[in-house]
């Protein structure tokens, strides 16, 4: 019988202060987070019809959400833009042919510097980057420096990668040359 209290006594003890951390973070965290989610579908011609030589168009077609952080003063300091179930098509009507691949990860921006036009920030992408259609998909994790180049009218910063800092996973030496060999005749 002793272990069984034992183990009720440290299951309350564990419960507690997982509600109470729970409280703290709540309260303590600034304004709630607000989320925007945007429907995508549009198709668009590829910068890879210069390098393959044919035509090649993109079709995005999904979901897209940003989830914006605010501190207590209701300043955003954070974004976090998932894609729930956002696909990528390429495709190259001249050859008939076509891939698609999951854009499956997360982008996160730091506006710790605040979120005025022209502010620099530190943004990370991680996940599923870029499939190929004929080697394996890049993956992992890239660190940006990055500038907010426009506000939505939702109050989301767009930003405009500036130059990489760091990045681990999988990536492919010439990720154009893939995907034109995967839509080569």
């Amino acid at each position: 019988m002793q272990p069984t209290i034992g183990r009720n006594v440290r299951r309350g003890v564990l419960l507690t202060s997982v509600i109470v951390a729970l409280l703290f973070t709540s309260t303590g965290a600034g304004n709630p987070p607000s989320r925007h989610t945007f429907a995508i579908d549009d198709t668009f011609p590829s910068f890879l019809s210069a390098i393959c030589g044919f035509d090649v168009f993109v079709h995005v077609e999904g979901t897209a959400a940003a989830t914006l952080f605010y501190n207590r003063t209701g300043t955003l300091v954070r974004e976090i833009d998932t894609n729930p179930n956002l696909k990528i098509t390429l495709f190259a009507p001249s050859t008939g042919k076509a891939f698609t691949y999951p854009a499956a990860g997360a982008f996160v921006q730091d506006y710790s510097g605040g979120t005025a036009v022209g502010t620099p920030l530190i943004a990370t992408l991680t996940g599923l980057i870029a499939g190929t259609g004929s080697t394996a998909p890049d993956a992992g994790r890239i660190v940006f420096n990055a500038v907010i180049i426009e506000i939505s009218p939702e109050g989301i910063p767009i930003v405009d990668i500036v130059s990489e800092i760091s990045s681990s996973g999988h990536f492919n030496e010439d990720i154009a040359a893939a995907r034109c060999a995967a839509l080569s005749p």
